[in-house]
């Protein structure tokens, strides 16, 4: 692995870890790894049920309960034994994400246009979410098993590209093009933490500038092209595919300073906002509590984020650091994504906010990785 690009060091999982053994340092950034993912997800739970009500409340608050057993398991009872069994059984959860990415595009559920979701019974899954969070933990253990002069190779670099495409194909078909386009990103931080050589990187943004003229004319639908030429001239279809932009610039202008109250908003409750419980749900916030919850809403984001790299930058396994570095991106890119996307700095493409918008796969998926942070850090403990 390059030197320069060799952050983290690969050492033997902590024999020795645990709640008990953690240090002053350890003990407080989990406490604030729970508690910021609880403020969050106890906003997200209470914006859902006042724009759709107490039906999907319950599932979202059920979700969201699941969370305390798992903090419990790995804080008290056996953070080791779950870092070692989430380490060896990766590239198992790979492999059953994939299965269920291929159940979804074969027999799936559509909605939407959409064919993402597998239905059973009451339940919705969409695939896609644990995808991210599988192809994360199964790039770290590829790139764990690697030796430094392997990832220069670039042979070796092939299966972790075909890790990452495979997936990428599926979801871009479903189609999906926010969560394809965040794979790809999250993919790219991790081979980055991971040492592969910064002229790969150039070559492939390269390639992609090459090849875009190809993706414009046969990658893309109909309708996420209009979506980028309305981002270009926002006034050329207010009425149609500018139509929720329009709408989100006036939910966030409307909510001033301190916001029209709970359950007030007029841009929600008459229906103007778009997907307001789910990828717009962050103007909703925005018009029913204002600039000051904004902003305290971004402030734990941000502080979220930064536990996240922390905890990466703690870590003493190379596994630990680029699930860790990985996972940490993955919420970022979609922080980023959703919030330029309702506020006309981005082109809409589709994707939840973590915590806040609806969807029990989304959150559960972002609850299961916010455990993995914290099996990481006990694992430090040694």
């Amino acid at each position: 692995m390059n030197k320069d690009l060799r952050i983290f060091q690969r050492r033997h999982i902590s024999a020795r870890s645990g709640w008990r053994g953690a240090g002053t340092g350890s003990k407080v950034l989990c406490i604030l790894l729970v508690l910021v993912s609880i403020v969050l997800s106890v906003i997200g739970c209470a914006v859902v049920y006042s724009a759709v009500g107490s039906a999907l409340f319950y599932r979202q608050f059920a979700v969201l309960m699941s969370f305390i057993p798992m903090c419990f398991v790995v804080l008290l009872l056996c953070p080791k034994f779950v870092y070692g069994f989430v380490y060896r059984t990766s590239p198992v959860i790979y492999l059953l994400a994939l299965c269920l990415l291929c159940i979804a595009h074969f027999i799936g559920y559509s909605a939407m246009g959409a064919q993402r979701w597998i239905h059973y019974g009451a339940v919705n899954f969409q695939p896609s979410e644990l995808m991210k969070l599988a192809m994360i933990l199964y790039l770290s253990y590829i790139f764990d098993k690697m030796k430094e002069h392997e990832i220069g190779d670039v042979l070796c670099v092939i299966k972790p590209v075909l890790v990452v495409m495979i997936p990428f194909i599926f979801v871009l078909k479903q189609p999906n093009l926010g969560t394809a386009l965040l794979i790809l990103f999250v993919a790219g931080v991790i081979f980055f933490v991971a040492g592969v050589k910064k002229w790969k990187f150039i070559t492939v943004i390269l390639l992609v500038v090459i090849i875009f003229p190809l993706i414009w004319q046969y990658a893309l639908y109909d309708y996420q092209k209009k979506r980028v030429v309305t981002f270009l001239n926002p006034e050329s279809d207010v009425l149609g595919a500018g139509y929720n932009i329009a709408q989100s610039k006036i939910a966030i202008g409307s909510g001033l300073l301190y916001g029209k109250g709970f359950a007030r908003g007029s841009q929600a409750k008459l229906n103007f906002l778009p997907e307001k419980h789910t990828d717009f749900v962050f103007a909703m916030i925005a018009e029913e509590f204002g600039f000051v919850v904004v902003c305290t809403v971004l402030s734990l984001y941000v502080g979220l984020i930064i536990i996240c790299y922390v905890i990466a930058a703690r870590a003493k396994t190379s596994y630990g650091a680029t699930s860790a570095a990985g996972i940490a991106s993955m919420l970022f890119g979609q922080i980023f994504v959703n919030i330029s996307m309702i506020s006309g700095l981005m082109p809409v493409v589709g994707i939840a906010l973590p915590f806040l918008s609806y969807g029990g796969s989304n959150l559960l998926v972002l609850l299961l990785a916010m455990s993995h942070l914290l099996s990481v850090e006990m694992n430090n403990n040694s």
